[in-house]
């Protein structure tokens, strides 16, 4: 039976020429080494980070949106009062053109109403 071998690790292999291609291929993998290193090293610190700023943004999220609420319950009757008087400047409004009505025939000795 034969024995099972496992295959070299890449740095053990032996570098096959093509054209003088070993020497960048080599140097392409050492590189590809040092950055898979380097993502062990940092990447728990990195998570960490993440989860900080995760967190950071949520409370203030939830700030904003208080703040946000708040400025709406202030100033929607504001603006519905600016509504309400825009729509009277334009198409007039019934109680107020009624009552001025009423004025001027009290003022011209009318006295009859509509």
């Amino acid at each position: 039976m034969a024995e099972h071998t496992t295959a070299p690790e890449p740095a053990e292999q032996a570098p096959v020429e093509v054209d003088g291609s070993s020497d960048m291929a080599a140097e392409v993998l050492r590189h590809a080494q040092d950055m898979t290193d380097d993502i062990f090293r940092h990447g728990p610190e990195a998570a960490g980070d993440v989860k900080a700023h995760v967190q950071d943004m949520t409370g203030d999220v939830l700030h904003h949106s208080r703040v946000a609420a708040g400025d709406v319950k202030r100033e929607t009757p504001v603006l519905i009062g600016h509504f309400w008087e825009t729509l009277g400047d334009l198409f007039g409004s019934g109680k107020d053109e009624s009552e001025k009505a009423d004025a001027s025939d009290e003022a011209s000795g009318d006295g009859t109403k509509d």
